[in-house]
């Protein structure tokens, strides 16, 4: 039990250290906001010689400028960082993107060699079809012209022997 409540107390130390860090940057805009506001005042301030922070910043350097430089500071590294980011960031999505232009463009080389296949199995399928067409019609012909010699006599066997034998019998005679 004891090991539950010391991992229990790292993660409330880490969720207030985010919160201090986000009150911290919140912080850091106000007094930027100050200071901006404070430096806009001077400026119209030092016109009048008898103002009390003409007066004040003489040659010695007051504590607030200390800390407003500090504050100055922070913020320009906390630009700095999210410059940073933000290019980072940036180049990894030019490189994506680069990437997948590269993966279409192979796509789109093989979906043209599919369609070229794809034609071409089409045009030969359209020529057996008609060769097909072709041989049924010829098929056709032959077996009408097998036919026709064919010749029935009704009355005569059909034996193919006995048809030599009664064709030669028939031939052999002469007409009178």
């Amino acid at each position: 039990m004891p090991s539950g409540r010391s991992g229990a107390k790292p993660k409330q130390k880490k969720q207030s250290s985010q919160l201090t860090g986000a009150l911290t940057v919140v912080d850091l805009l106000m007094a930027s906001r100050t200071l901006q506001a404070q430096q806009d005042g001077c400026r119209h301030n030092t016109r009048d010689a008898a103002s009390p922070t003409h007066a004040q910043s003489g040659n010695h350097p007051d504590p607030q400028t200390k800390e407003t430089s500090q504050i100055l500071q922070q913020l320009m590294d906390i630009k700095t960082y999210v410059v940073a980011k933000i290019a980072r960031s940036s180049r990894e999505v030019k490189a994506e993107i680069q990437a997948l232009g590269m993966r279409i463009a192979a796509l789109e080389t093989r979906v043209e060699t599919v369609a070229i296949a794809h034609n071409e199995v089409v045009t030969h399928a359209t020529q057996l079809k008609k060769h097909l067409l072709n041989l049924e019609l010829e098929m056709e012909a032959l077996s009408n012209r097998s036919r026709r010699n064919n010749l029935r006599i009704y009355g005569l066997p059909e034996d193919p022997n006995d048809t030599r034998i009664l064709f030669k019998t028939y031939c052999s005679r002469r007409p009178r």
